[in-house]
């Protein structure tokens, strides 16, 4: 990505750079051009203990977990505000409950690796 001026306002995203769903995501995040739209940092690059939430930083104001995804499909607009719109379907603490069981096992799940930094 070519340094500019706007680069500086991007919204931040920060994900788990070991988790292989996070790393997922990033690698269809880049091939769909968010990059244009987002910074995306692993967590490892800023602290040691990584939270078992997305977070997600816009300005002033900043999102975890599941708000997080909603706001991540918000910008990327098209038809992921269509999947937005489905997740807020479902009840707050439901959508919570299922972010963090599924963010909690995450490893167990799906694994770990080491940690790309692209």
């Amino acid at each position: 990505m070519r340094p500019n001026s706007t680069n500086n306002t991007l919204p931040i995203v920060y994900y788990d750079g070991q988790c292989h769903v996070c790393d997922g995501l990033i690698i269809f995040l880049k091939n769909v051009g968010a990059e244009n739209k987002l910074h995306l940092i692993p967590f490892q690059l800023v602290m040691n203990d990584v939270p078992n939430e997305l977070m997600l930083t816009d300005g002033s104001s900043h999102y975890i977990a599941d708000e997080a995804l909603l706001k991540l499909l918000a910008i990327l607009g098209g038809g992921f505000l269509l999947m937005a719109w489905l997740l807020k379907i479902l009840p707050k603490p439901w959508r919570r409950r299922c972010y963090y069981y599924l963010a909690g096992n995450r490893y167990r799940f799906f694994g770990k690796r080491s940690c790309s930094i692209t």
